[in-house]
């Protein structure tokens, strides 16, 4: 249910960027950060190049639409975890386009977020000083502790999936040293709150004491 004071200007979810900035003004909101599909019914697909010819095919929406005022109407660049070379690539064609101000990854199921092949696209996002962001997915990979223990609960689904999603990618990029590697890179979560973020650093910092060892300097 819509809980504003007035509905969205008819033609805004047409693809019609002056409408959306019309409202954007009578909301008096400078920015808006769009959130591309996780396209979730291809991730895991055998055909990789469908993958990467969705990927392709956001990127010049995002440039036509976003493209048409780019202070304000910003998006990220999506990358693939199963077409490295590719991911680099979109990157180093979008990366200095004033929409695009982060770097989304599309994960294929089984593939952590520091995974060494995908080391090529943070430095590619630091090189174009991007952030690197995470927004969870709740039906789609990587997905979250229980999913499939969940007696079909959309509301557990979704109370797990935001909040262990940001904690669990948060972990793995800072556990696994990326931001050591790359000082330069900044790393965000979205939707998801931050109120967990204290008890989450201080068991971190715990937990890289107690298992420290089974990690390489």
């Amino acid at each position: 249910t819509w809980m504003g004071t007035k509905q969205p200007r008819v033609g805004v979810q047409d693809d019609q960027a002056a409408n959306r900035v019309l409202d954007m003004d009578d909301e008096g909101t400078d920015a808006h950060l769009m959130v591309p599909t996780g396209w979730g019914s291809v991730v895991g697909l055998p055909n990789v190049e469908l993958e990467v010819g969705l990927i392709r095919a956001w990127h010049r929406h995002a440039a036509d639409f976003c493209g048409q005022f780019p202070e304000r109407l910003k998006t990220m660049i999506v990358v693939s975890s199963r077409a490295v070379d590719e991911a680099v690539r979109e990157i180093k064609q979008w990366g200095t386009s004033k929409w695009a101000v982060a770097v989304i990854p599309l994960l294929a199921k089984d593939v952590p977020i520091d995974h060494p092949d995908l080391e090529p696209i943070w430095k590619a996002a630091q090189d174009h000083d991007l952030a690197f962001v995470h927004h969870s997915l709740t039906w789609n990979p990587p997905y979250f502790p229980g999913y499939q223990d969940l007696w079909d609960n959309i509301f557990l689904g979704r109370l797990a999936s935001h909040p262990w999603g940001g904690m669990r990618f948060m972990a793995a990029f800072i556990g696994a040293g990326i931001l050591d590697r790359y000082p330069s890179l900044r790393m965000g979560i979205l939707e998801c709150g931050s109120g967990w973020l204290p008890f989450w650093a201080k068991r971190m910092d715990e937990q890289a004491v107690y298992v420290g060892g089974i990690a390489p300097l």
